[in-house]
């Protein structure tokens, strides 16, 4: 797990603008030259008030606090330190930091493997509705389709450093997801179901199916 961030400008046309991008790297090569300059948010012994006053823009204070309500993280951890924090308080933490701070890239590598998925639909809610307006991208670095999919605007696929597909539709991703797989398993014994981004919407349609029937 990183959460890495950097000042530099991104090529728009390959990851957009403002946007959560997925990126599935097997090799985690892709982004080497892409995004030189590349600083890491280190685990200091020191508490996490301190750590956001060191790191978080001053004019950022007033989304630190929406962020931290919004992740259901209580203000009194910031009298803790940060090296007694769990693994999600700290991704959660972490990635606070580096996105209030004053980089325009932020890369959030493997946390989706160590945050359950109402944390990773949580954390990407809250930078979505920030995005905009700080200007950020997020790229979330993962080799889980599924997890990409929960998080992402947009998605770039890639094996061996070549972008197998780049752009906003899930549908398109050359590999299945796990409800993909499902979904093709289920209308090949004659089931009639969509493609869907969220559990939560493909158990509504199997339950209107059933209850069609």
């Amino acid at each position: 797990m990183e959460i890495k961030y950097s000042n530099v400008e991104l090529d728009s046309k390959m990851f957009g603008k403002n946007l959560i991008v997925g990126l599935y790297d097997e090799k985690g090569e892709f982004l080497k030259d892409i995004v030189p300059n590349v600083k890491s948010i280190k685990t200091l012994k020191i508490p996490v008030g301190l750590a956001f006053k060191l790191k978080i823009n001053y004019k950022n204070k007033s989304i630190l606090k929406e962020m931290l309500k919004d992740l259901e993280i209580p203000e009194t951890i910031e009298k803790r330190n940060m090296n007694t924090l769990s693994t999600s308080e700290l991704i959660k933490v972490q990635t606070i930091m580096a996105f209030l701070s004053n980089a325009n890239v932020i890369i959030l590598k493997g946390i989706d493997k160590l945050l359950n998925y109402r944390d990773l639909v949580h954390l990407t809610k809250a930078l979505k509705s920030h995005m905009f307006n700080l200007k950020k991208t997020v790229i979330v670095e993962s080799t889980s389709i599924d997890n990409l999919i929960t998080a992402a605007d947009r998605f770039i696929i890639t094996k061996n450093n070549n972008v197998l597909y780049n752009g906003h539709d899930y549908k398109l991703i050359p590999f299945n997801s796990t409800i993909q797989d499902f979904v093709d398993l289920a209308n090949a014994k004659g089931a009639k179901l969509n493609k869907y981004k969220d559990e939560s919407d493909l158990l509504k349609a199997i339950y209107r199916s059933v209850n069609r029937q």
